[in-house]
């Protein structure tokens, strides 16, 4: 969880306009249930991009950017490509250098509309982290969007993934996909033999039933990856495993490809009924390396993203957080192992409503501890590779350096335990003293 204790302020630059991008402040009163779940899992809640705050040159690498994951009537409302163009350009800035730990945004919108005498919220939300190449980055902007749906009521869901790999895997897949349309283009409907003349990966984003053979026998992305790629793909699935979270190979799953590279994936509900109204969730992610090319940069910048749309007709059964804890628990982690399972850990930590702070974007100690010693917190969760093997987490006490080997399963109310304690004690510290009021006696 991060630093809920400061309130940042980043300044956005766009010629001789200064403009402010900041972060909602820590004292905020109440939080939506979607916000509470970003922050566990480390996203700090920023204020959403306005038109006066998108970078120019942002807006012009994009500008022909239309047709995304395949739904022109969906794409923007899912995803903004000049916001996520407009963020990298910030990273690239430096203007993020305030921030701890790894640059993870969450940002929400709500709409309120009313049809038939019935009040419907629209919700927007999304995630971002910046400059984060491993597959932690995907697995984290999974959880924290399947946990955002279940909050907001979606049951049964599951995921589809895809992958199409770095730089030489997607030049290798258009090669292929690209002599493949030429060879069928004119057995196509006209109107998707157009979009495939501008882009071959429009075959996929067509759901006509006449070209179903057409996408069966062309060639699939997952076949192309490099053992690099192929690594990362198989990392991601491996988080999603140790959660026990629902998922699936979509071969068609591909979006723009000025965009798109490595894993791109989509959550829906499982519920027939849900997936015919097709309005009530839809929920997107990938990874958008390329897109700092396209800004003119020579390297890509590692950077993932989950765009949230859904529609409730009643509101949350769920209150809204009013006080927000401060977390009192660091968590570290060291080596694979542990951090696979640390996604499970903090997840029932977030259930159970015990704040914990964590980094696991970061992959050397050093780099934890440096993060963590400005945040002084308490005490530490501590995961190596021999406790994730034995199925254990280290308690130290950073106050006397005391610590204790627990079992997982006993995590949960040894922390409870704790901050029970913290609780009483600080009542008791705080409670006024009652002083008896002394009598005059005259004489």
């Amino acid at each position: 969880m991060s630093n809920q204790k400061r309130s940042f302020r980043i300044l956005l630059t766009n010629g001789p306009v200064r403009h402010c991008y900041e972060a909602l402040p820590s004292k905020v009163q109440e939080r939506s249930p979607s916000m509470e779940a970003a922050i566990y899992y480390g996203f700090i809640p920023v204020r959403n991009l306005t038109p006066s705050n998108l970078d120019r040159s942002a807006i012009r690498a994009t500008s022909s950017i239309d047709n995304i994951f395949g739904n022109p009537a969906n794409d923007k409302k899912c995803f903004s490509p000049t916001e996520s163009a407009t963020l990298i350009k910030l990273y690239k800035n430096g203007h993020f250098s305030d921030l701890p730990g790894s640059i993870m945004l969450y940002r929400e919108k709500s709409n309120r509309s009313k049809r038939a005498g019935k009040e419907t919220v629209s919700h927007k939300c999304g995630f971002d982290i910046i400059g984060v190449s491993g597959s932690i980055a995907e697995a984290l902007t999974i959880q924290a969007s399947y946990a955002v749906l279940e909050e907001e009521g979606f049951n049964d869901l599951e995921i589809e993934i895809n992958s199409i790999g770095d730089k030489q895997s997607r030049e290798a897949f258009e090669r292929d996909i690209t002599l493949y349309v030429r060879s069928i283009i004119n057995k196509l409907p006209e109107n998707i033999k157009e979009l495939c003349k501008k882009n071959s990966y429009a075959l996929f984003s067509s759901t006509e039933e006449e070209i179903e053979s057409f996408i069966e026998d062309a060639p699939k992305p997952i076949s192309y990856l490099s053992e690099e790629s192929r690594n990362h793909l198989k990392e991601t699935l491996e988080y999603l495993e140790e959660l026990e979270m629902p998922y699936s190979i979509n071969h068609r799953l591909i979006a723009h490809k000025a965009l798109h590279g490595h894993t791109i994936f989509r959550i829906v509900p499982s519920n027939p009924n849900f997936k015919n109204g097709g309005e009530l969730v839809s929920a997107y992610g990938m990874r958008y390396n390329p897109l700092s090319r396209r800004l003119g940069y020579q390297k890509s910048t590692p950077a993932v993203c989950s765009y949230l749309v859904y529609k409730k007709m009643n509101k949350s059964k769920k209150r809204l957080s009013r006080k927000p804890a401060s977390p009192e628990f660091c968590f570290v982690h060291l080596g694979t192992a542990a951090k696979q399972k640390s996604l499970r850990v903090i997840d029932t930590l977030r259930k159970n409503r015990i704040p914990i702070c964590h980094y696991l974007t970061k992959d050397k100690l050093a780099g934890q501890m440096n993060t963590l010693e400005k945040l002084k917190m308490p005490y530490l969760v501590i995961m190596g590779h021999k406790e994730a093997l034995e199925g254990t987490v280290m308690i130290r006490d950073m106050a006397d350096h005391s610590q204790e080997t627990i079992p997982l399963e006993e995590l949960l109310p040894y922390l409870k335990r704790i901050r029970s304690k913290k609780i009483r004690s600080e009542k008791t510290n705080t409670r006024p003293i009652k002083t008896k009021k002394r009598l005059s006696v005259e004489s």
